[in-house]
């Protein structure tokens, strides 16, 4: 395989047709992280899942799939960044995506499998490519040796032009090449079908790049047979064979070739003695299934009841913990980093599903977190208005229209969400409850965790004019907006004015020092604001500035070494109302942990990354500590004025 600098090929859009209620197409794209499909009952979101499960190999289509009243094919389209640099496509050959053309006009990977009535078993491969078409000929990757050579010498090609002529690759290079300097060719996006000689080897080596499909179903009455969401130790099977994958399959290979020489010895006895029953036996080719090796391992309780004999609640508290520990787990560090790593993308269906409201909330944040991993990509779907505050806009994917006519509404590319946000509060409610008094607008759900945390232990200990977020949310006095950073927040203005509530925006400032400027963006945004919009670009540098060392220190007792390093380096930092907090933390951590040889300086930035987010989800839980408590009353800042503004306005209301 080909090295990615430790990237899989990460999803960036899907489209499909002929697919039950999708008979027109329906395009949309694919967040980095996460991406939220929200759509009232029956808008096709289940279809859409199920959808990119075939695409990825996990089913296959049945008659029933295929768009009634329609001849049309299954068509299912997934478009991909992060591409491998290298394709094998046998022992002795490799070639790329670029060299053959099959990236489309954004340079990406766009990959089509249809499906016909006739034939629903075996896909036909196809790339969305911006290929050279010579005379209407743009078949070549599928072309044999032979009818190359005879295209090159009527081209005039001679043969010492052609750097492998061992290879069809080196004479469509030469080819193509010719063909477009000499105006006999031009580039154009076209479909080219993955079928024959190279181009179907191209379509099978990439099989092995794709991400892994992960889908989890809602736990509803007729989803017994969907073993991830009954029994999550099914989904750890699955997670770790995966990551396995390539061992397993040389593993399989070698098991495969051993029994294969003894059977043949057995046969050649059974020859000597009885040669007419021997010339009748041969060995049947089945590949083990390394999942029913491990079929049995399951959740039981202390009365060795299994897991999926209990109730849905039972099960989806699991599963959530499953989805804690696989964000937590993340990625262990490897000196083999470097090695192309196939990505992993999670779908889950409804997680609300017989959660209480408090862990509902939960399990959203811990599927994000999964999806802040490198590799890692999330789908996921709600029925919850709730839930739908705590994803930002960007990330949501609305589905509507009439049957076979389905339609995607998002956040415009200009970032205006009015239609999107009309839509959900139409369909969903998002906004209709009347108690909402106040849109609180932040940059991330990590502000979120650390304000409420901040604000309730203020409240308990006593501190005027702040009572608990996490209480005025749940009296829905309180709506908290993730917005993603203080370039998106002027744009929600014209977004929440139609619903006629105030707002209190909280972004960081990103100061490295006092005398630092504010970026433009926020200087636009302060300046706008008015009666009804308050907004705090905060002194310090984020919201984790406004924690003490103490506060840090005790958040990192369970690291080994944490405490003395941070001390050995207080000195060297500067002015600790401008030190960027999380990237410290996660320097000193990995520092300090001895998993790897790599410094951090030394860190891929999407490991960096990594353990930043981690970072701040350690630190957001620090906002309760006694010392932030009494820097936070005694001096007064100005994060202490807002978390008083968000409670007066919600007590307004209660008035």
């Amino acid at each position: 395989m080909g090295t990615l600098g430790g990237i899989g090929l990460r999803l960036t859009n899907v489209s499909i047709s002929g697919f039950r209620g999708y008979g027109d197409k329906l395009s949309f794209p694919i967040e980095e992280a996460t991406t939220t499909v929200i759509g009232r009952n029956d808008a096709g979101k289940s279809s859409l899942f199920e959808a990119l499960e075939i695409f990825f190999g996990g089913a296959k289509p049945e008659q029933a799939d295929f768009t009634v009243g329609r001849d049309d094919p299954i068509r299912i389209a997934c478009t991909f960044s992060e591409l491998p640099g290298s394709i094998v496509i046998d022992a002795q050959r490799s070639t790329s995506l670029a060299s053959e053309y099959l990236l489309n006009s954004d340079n990406q990977l766009e990959l089509v499998k249809t499906w016909t009535r006739s034939k629903a078993t075996a896909p036909v491969i196809s790339a969305v490519s911006l290929h050279p078409v010579i005379d209407g000929d743009e078949g070549l990757i599928n072309a044999k040796l032979p009818l190359l050579k005879s295209i090159a010498n009527g081209l005039g090609i001679r043969e010492d032009a052609i750097v492998d002529r061992r290879t069809s690759s080196g004479y469509r290079d030469a080819i193509w090449a010719t063909a477009l300097d000499s105006g006999r060719a031009a580039l154009e996006q076209i479909e080219v079908p993955l079928t024959g000689e190279d181009g179907k080897q191209v379509g099978l080596a990439l099989q092995e790049y794709l991400p892994l499909f992960h889908l989890f179903r809602a736990d509803r009455p007729g989803s017994e047979a969907d073993q991830l969401a009954q029994d999550p130790a099914k989904a750890a099977i699955k997670t770790v064979l995966d990551e396995h994958a390539e061992e397993l399959k040389v593993l399989t290979v070698k098991v495969q070739e051993q029994v294969t020489a003894l059977l043949a010895d057995v046969v050649s006895r059974l020859a000597e003695v009885a040669p007419e029953l021997a010339s009748s036996l041969r060995p049947t080719e089945v590949g083990p299934s390394w999942a029913k090796a491990f079929s049995g391992l399951q959740f039981i309780d202390e009365h060795d009841v299994p897991l999926t004999k209990r109730g849905s609640g039972t099960r989806r508290l699991v599963l959530l913990s499953f989805f804690r520990a696989t964000a937590e787990r993340g990625i262990v560090d490897d000196p083999d980093y470097a090695e192309y790593h196939r990505g992993v993308i999670t779908a889950v269906e409804e997680p609300e599903t017989a959660l209480h409201a408090d862990l509902q909330s939960d399990i959203v944040a811990a599927l994000q977190d999964v999806g802040d991993l490198p590799h890692r990509q999330v789908l996921l779907t709600t029925h919850s208005a709730n839930l739908i505050r705590l994803v930002p806009a960007q990330s949501i994917r609305y589905i509507t229209g009439e049957r076979l006519t389905r339609r995607c509404v998002m956040v415009a590319d200009d970032g205006d969400a009015s239609l999107l946000l009309a839509e959900l509060n139409k369909s969903l409610g998002v906004f209709t409850d009347h108690n909402v008094r106040c849109f609180l607008l932040v940059e991330g759900r990590n502000d979120i965790t650390g304000l409420k945390t901040l604000s309730a232990a203020l409240e308990r200990a006593g501190c005027d004019g702040v009572s608990s977020l996490a209480d005025l949310e749940a009296a829905g006095l309180v709506c908290f907006m993730p917005i993603g950073g203080g370039g998106s927040a002027s744009l929600w203005h014209s977004n929440l004015s139609p619903f006629k509530r105030p707002e209190v925006h909280i972004m960081d400032s990103d100061r490295e020092s006092a005398e630092h400027p504010l970026k433009p963006e926020m200087i636009v945004l302060r300046d706008r604001a008015d009666e009804k919009r308050h907004v705090y670009v905060l002194d310090r540098r984020e919201l984790e500035n406004y924690l003490t060392v103490e506060a840090v220190a005790d958040a990192y007792l369970d690291v080994v070494g944490f405490d003395t390093e941070l001390t050995s380096r207080l000195a060297e930092i500067g002015d600790w109302h401008y030190v960027d907090v999380p990237n410290l933390c996660a320097d000193i951590a990995h520092t300090v942990s001895g998993d790897t040889e790599l410094s951090w300086a030394e860190l891929a930035s999407v490991k960096q990354k990594s353990k930043e987010s981690q970072a701040k989800r350690r630190l957001a839980r620090a906002f309760g500590h006694a010392s932030v408590l009494g820097a936070i009353t005694s001096e007064e800042p100005d994060a202490l004025d807002a978390l008083r503004r968000v409670t007066s306005l919600a007590r307004a209301a209660m008035s």
